[in-house]
């Protein structure tokens, strides 16, 4: 692309309004038929237009179109920010990598003018309140002023704003820290770790890598974090020869208060060797403290985690946390948000671990370590799920050349985590009663097995492969039709017209809360304490799931089960969400072991596209249980 061209872009990129030929060709020095055949040649590079015409001038039309010339014709690498949130990402990102920037080299860098450039700077500030951060300008040269340790957290934060939803990974850290330096910190940590076989989960490690790389990025500017006092915590061998090589590595110098800060870091995401092997390395004590939420979660969920699967690893990672928690200091989760939205049973239950966390230890935990917490949980739920959960399958295929055989083998290979194989025949006459199945595989053709049961999916056996996604919609259809049946057979004995409410009303959660509480206890449903307990739940972790707010107390210490209902079209304020669905349980002993599946079963079928939309716009209860189960 000609430069003119890339000149031309660049004026009208830095002008809010439109500017005339005459002007154009006295700034590129051209005359103003050229800058006519300018426009035009540029509009040919794309469909729609990039520059529009008028009689008061030329103005673009496109500047995301048009920064993306820009940077193909000059080797851009990067994105150019299009808007004033995404500036100011850019430039405090730029503005933590250097000491202070040019105001007007970071305007011809964001292709703005200097007047759009101090208004960004304004937006900024303005961003920055809740860091104690701000961005000063001292004879066109902007500074980053605050406390160090405020900027490091500002740091972190942006570093996972921009990998939202996903684990942070070295690609990504090559990406924001550069590669060199992203490979010399990782080989710094890898010999640290191999020398003293350390054992660390990919997340851990790259947590700490991300951290060391801050440190390392800041520490040049003579950035040291000052928030910290001096103390005397013992550094182990491994922190120290990770700060000595570190050192020589990058040429830096880490006083004491960073040391204290890298010691935290590792002590808290890595466990030497023999304590990763044993679990007896842990104390007596802390074993039964162990031992005693496994134990109480069973009660509470009826959910068996006193497997070594699972009580190895979550021992690790509770004395981890606890440690983290002792010293202020915690882990961002990047994911939290997708596990709250699409395991809200897994989340509920890492809650009540934190609540219990909070008795023995007086730690209250955040979301973000919460949400660790469900990873253990929902990874060995998905290990040891048991054959009662499963669907009980009939598969019916000829003997010739081992079809059956084959079907089942395909069958028991693949989807062995939802379905149990109960029997296999060639005939489905062979079978008086269907009853026991919830779901019929069958090889034969509709003529074959005459009037095919709605349960029955038809495999096509030479093309199995193909049919891997058919067959596993199926599998999660009959499962939820299973499930809704269950739901309609129960649904009455915990739903009742006297604890169903319709309000679209401007009404505080607070209010709610009370006045649910209070006809429960007209119902004698609950105990006196029980407001008080859900109160107590709601401020632990968050319950709303997808606005639906689902709360209850950590125990089953009412005299009832039930499910207070309030459904509102425009929406509840709770806590820092909106809520279109409240539900309300009281737990009975003698309904604890259906909490769980009433817990997910109500959360799974709300789940279905526009369900919720279907659902809030119910008249009463029976219309309500009509469109939740349908």
């Amino acid at each position: 692309m000609q430069e003119k061209w890339i000149e031309l872009l660049i004026t009208l990129l830095k002008s809010s309004h439109a500017i005339t030929g005459r002007s154009l060709s006295d700034t590129l020095n051209v005359s103003t038929r050229s800058i006519r055949n300018y426009v035009r040649e540029v509009n040919r590079l794309t469909q729609d237009k990039i520059i529009e015409g008028s009689d008061i001038g030329y103005i673009l039309v496109d500047e995301t179109v048009a920064t993306k010339l820009i940077r193909s014709s000059r080797n851009i690498h990067q994105d150019i920010p299009q808007n004033e949130y995404d500036r100011y990402v850019y430039i405090v990102k730029k503005l933590l990598r250097n000491e202070s920037i040019n105001a007007f080299d970071l305007a011809d860098e964001l292709f703005i003018s200097y007047g759009t450039l101090k208004r960004t700077i304004q937006y900024t500030n303005k961003q920055l309140i809740r860091w104690d951060v701000e961005i000063k300008s001292v004879t066109d040269q902007l500074y980053l002023i605050g406390k160090e340790t405020d900027k490091r957290k500002l740091f972190s934060y942006l570093i996972y704003r921009e990998n939202t939803g996903n684990l942070i990974n070295t690609a990504y850290l090559s990406e924001s820290f550069g590669k060199e330096k992203t490979y010399k910190a990782q080989n710094v940590l890898d010999e640290v770790i191999d020398t003293y076989r350390l054992n660390i989960n990919e997340f851990a490690y790259n947590n700490v890598l991300m951290h060391l790389l801050i440190l390392i990025s800041r520490i040049p500017s003579n950035n040291t974090d000052d928030s910290r006092e001096e103390t005397s915590l013992e550094i182990t061998g491994y922190t120290k020869q990770l700060i000595r090589k570190i050192e020589t590595s990058f040429q830096i110098k880490i006083d004491t208060n960073e040391q204290t800060e890298i010691n935290i870091l590792m002590k808290s995401s890595a466990t030497e060797d023999q304590a990763g092997r044993e679990s007896s390395n842990f104390s007596e004590k802390f074993t039964q403290q162990i031992t005693q939420i496994i134990s109480k979660v069973f009660q509470m969920y009826n959910i068996n985690l006193k497997s070594e699967f699972f009580t190895q690893p979550f021992s690790i990672h509770i004395h981890h946390l606890i440690y983290r928690m002792e010293n202020e200091y915690f882990l961002k989760n990047p994911i939290k948000t997708n596990i709250i939205d699409n395991f809200p049973l897994v989340y509920d239950i890492a809650t009540y671990i934190a609540f219990q966390i909070k008795d023995i230890w007086q730690f209250n935990i955040p979301e973000d370590e919460i949400a660790f917490i469900a990873l253990h949980i929902g990874t060995e739920i998905e290990r040891q799920k048991n054959t009662t959960e499963k669907l009980k399958v009939l598969i019916i295929a000829p003997q010739y050349l081992e079809i059956d055989k084959k079907a089942r083998s395909f069958l028991q290979e693949n989807f062995s985590k939802d379905i149990i194989i109960l029997n296999t025949i060639d005939s489905l006459n062979l079978v008086d009663n269907l009853s026991p199945y919830d779901l019929i595989f069958s090889t034969l053709t509709d003529e074959n097995i005459g009037e095919i049961p709605a349960r029955i999916l038809q495999l096509e056996i030479f093309n199995l492969d193909k049919q891997k996604g058919q067959i596993q919609t199926t599998i999660d259809r009959v499962f939820k039709q299973k499930k809704k049946q269950q739901t309609r057979e129960q649904f009455f004995t915990f739903f009742s017209t006297e604890l169903f409410w319709i309000n679209n009303d401007n009404i505080s959660k607070d209010k709610i809360l009370n006045i649910v509480s209070e006809q429960m206890r007209n119902l004698k449903a609950v105990n006196a304490s029980f407001l008080d307990q859900i109160k107590e739940r709601d401020t632990i972790g968050t319950t709303v799931f997808n606005n639906i707010a689902i709360v209850h107390p950590m125990d089953f210490s009412s005299p009832k089960t039930k499910i207070a209902t309030v459904l509102s079209e425009n929406g509840i304020k709770w806590n820092d969400s909106i809520a279109h669905i409240i539900f309300i349980i009281s737990i009975s002993k003698d309904h604890k072991d259906d909490f769980r599946d009433i817990y997910e079963n109500l959360m799974e079928f709300l789940s279905e596209k526009n369900k919720l939309e279907f659902v809030i716009k119910s008249k009463d209860l029976n219309d309500f249980y009509n469109r939740l189960l349908s």
